[in-house]
């Protein structure tokens, strides 16, 4: 059975009007939606603290914090709180991203108040064991080694390098600088980040399930009451300020790869509050959002050059200055065929724009995958997140389907040829190509 919220949805009842909203404690709002998740709660959140409040010293802090807070706090070892959530049939899981530590929480609904105390205890009091931080950082830096080998991973490191700046968010230091970084830092270190940055204030908490908001609204009050402001502040920095990519050619040789990947792309200079940012959205989805996209009818099913070929708009959230960019996996014999198809592909795209029909599509898939979006407890959760998060007002979520369909052929060919300016294209390719440390 489709979930209430779905339902609203198509029934043209707006979801804003059954969101509720509240300030339990100082520094958090909360949301909350009862739906047909029955005996179920999906509670997401977050707080400041991301990647982006990193020293520029250790520019990998924030992210060890994060790792660590799962690995037990003062009172209960790892063991001790993942014996309590499998008591619960619950689950928590931390993330990062630019601006913050990111949590997920699946438990019963009349768990909730338990379970969001053990989300407490873990980001206010996490242990930072020494011996569990070695193990942490060998089990890291492990990854990263293999990541060399990941001409995917590679590519995105080498574009994000060419298209920004080393202070701007969509930069990512290169694996051995993250392995540097990782390797030299301290226990104090994070004891010392987490003690001054972590806390209340620009703090979001959203409840989806089998809920009433007074309820929530006691236990989140009990639970979280007493907790510090934290010092950190949302800013938009130097982002807004408008960066464009010089087009150029680099390979990066990885030795005994069976395929390379090609990774072409642009900076934009918009975040996703842009007038244009839509109409781009839709021209770059048109390219190559999926199977019916022009790139994987061209390249992959015409012409059987490549297996997997896509293109995205990335890194334009919180205020952020963002790209496209082309990614495309190809057999060392077919890559000069698919880098020469794929360009091709993209400047005709860019020169011709398009089609009323690709338009016509493009907005049903966004659409219907917003509406499927509404189907899943989890899923809405995190839509209601991320729009509180990007400051948006609730009934934005009323609006997006109509705010799709209003965009016209017009704007959209606009953005297209305003944003994908084929002089201007980075190209990355990684593998097995000519000799160590070429570069074109």
């Amino acid at each position: 059975m489709k979930h209430q919220a779905t339902q609203l949805h198509k029934g043209g009842v707006h979801i804003s009007e059954h969101i509720k909203e509240s300030i339990p404690v100082p520094g958090m709002h909360l949301f909350t939606l009862k739906n047909s998740a029955e005996g179920i709660a999906v509670i997401t959140g977050s707080i400041l603290g991301g990647r982006m409040y990193s020293p520029k010293e250790n520019p990998v802090l924030a992210l060890l914090v994060v790792a660590m807070l799962d690995q037990g706090t003062i009172k209960k070892d790892k063991n001790a709180i993942n014996d309590e959530l499998e008591h619960f049939g619950a689950s928590i899981q931390f993330s990062l991203s630019e601006f913050r530590v990111q949590f997920t929480i699946r438990c019963m609904s009349k768990d909730i108040e338990k379970v969001l105390a053990l989300l407490y205890e873990q980001l206010r009091s996490p242990k930072f064991g020494v011996a569990e931080f070695a193990v942490m950082q060998k089990r890291m830096i492990a990854e990263l080694l293999l990541a060399k080998e990941d001409t995917e991973r590679v590519g995105s490191i080498a574009l994000s390098q060419s298209l920004f700046p080393k202070d701007h968010p969509n930069y990512q230091l290169s694996i051995p600088e993250l392995i540097t970084a990782i390797k030299r830092t301290k226990v104090r270190a994070l004891k010392e980040f987490h003690k001054k940055n972590y806390g209340l204030g620009s703090s979001n908490l959203v409840v989806v399930g089998d809920v009433s908001h007074k309820e929530v609204e006691k236990k989140v009050s009990r639970v979280f009451s007493g907790w510090r402001q934290s010092p950190l502040t949302l800013s938009s920095g130097p982002y807004r300020r408008k960066i464009l990519s010089r087009g150029k050619k680099e390979i990066v040789f990885i030795p005994d790869k069976t395929s390379v990947n090609v990774l072409m792309g642009q900076s934009i200079g918009i975040n996703n509050t842009h007038p244009d940012y839509y109409p781009l959205l839709l021209g770059v989805q048109a390219l190559g959002g999926d199977f019916c996209a022009r790139l994987m009818m061209e390249v992959r099913e015409r012409q059987g050059l490549t297996y997997s070929i896509y293109s995205l708009l990335s890194g334009t959230e919180s205020g952020v200055d963002g790209f496209w960019f082309i990614n495309g996996s190809f057999a060392p014999e077919l890559l000069q065929k698919g880098e020469e198809s794929t360009s091709n592909e993209l400047f005709r795209f860019a020169r011709e724009g398009i089609s009323a029909k690709e338009l016509r599509e493009r907005k049903e898939t966004i659409i219907g995958s917003f509406d499927v979006s509404l189907e899943s407890t989890h899923e809405l959760a995190a839509i209601i997140l991320h729009n509180k998060e990007e400051g948006r007002e609730r009934h934005f979520l009323d609006h997006f389907p109509a705010l799709i369909n209003a965009i016209t052929q017009a704007q959209v060919n606009s953005a297209i040829s305003r944003y994908l300016n084929t002089q201007n294209v980075v190209q990355i390719a990684v593998g097995t190509i000519g000799s160590k440390n070429k570069k074109g």
